[in-house]
């Protein structure tokens, strides 16, 4: 397996994990929220720096700036435009399909047992997809002494819901773009 391969296949495992935590429990999703950014961080930089190896860049290169774990600066980079291109457009559409599937719990009917009157989570319009992004690098990244691994002062992080449902789609389709290519 090529290390662009262990990149890509620990992309999909953290965002799978990212989105257990995120989508299972509602309570538990809450209290979740940073580890479920953590994973859903460290599966966003498998997956930028295994299209960034596919582009040529040296495994070495990766560990440094620009790179390193600067999400926003990597998602920024020439090598993933093709993914910023594919973003928006599944933005929208995951978007939709969140806005059709989850019912926030203070949506709830009083008889459902999964009724939480006082618990707000709305899915993010698709149109909070960069700022959400943006954030979440800022969490992970030295931008913020790394708050997502150090916790102290945090006051607000991003709802992952998008995030996770587009990030895991672009995975999907990167990889099984890049195995239909590599067929003789």
């Amino acid at each position: 397996m090529s290390v662009r391969d262990h990149y890509l296949e620990n992309a999909r495992a953290q965002i799978t994990a990212a989105d257990a935590l995120a989508m299972r429990d509602e309570v538990e999703a809450v209290h979740f929220l940073g580890p479920t950014l953590l994973l859903l961080g460290f599966g966003i930089e498998a997956f930028l720096k295994a299209v960034s190896l596919d582009a040529g860049v040296k495994t070495d290169v990766l560990r440094n700036k620009p790179y390193g774990h600067d999400l926003w600066s990597m998602w920024h980079r020439p090598e993933t435009k093709d993914q910023r291109d594919q973003a928006e457009p599944l933005s929208r559409q995951c978007y939709q399909d969140l806005a059709s599937d989850y019912v926030s719990p203070q949506a709830k009917s009083p008889t459902d047992p999964g009724c939480l009157p006082n618990l707000k989570r709305e899915v993010p319009a698709a149109d909070d997809f960069e700022s959400h992004q943006r954030r979440l690098s800022d969490l992970y990244s030295n931008a913020s002494d790394y708050a997502l691994r150090y916790p102290v002062g945090v006051e607000s992080v991003p709802e992952p819901m998008l995030l996770i449902s587009v990030f895991d789609r672009l995975v999907r389709n990167y990889f099984n773009d890049t195995m239909i290519a590599e067929v003789p």
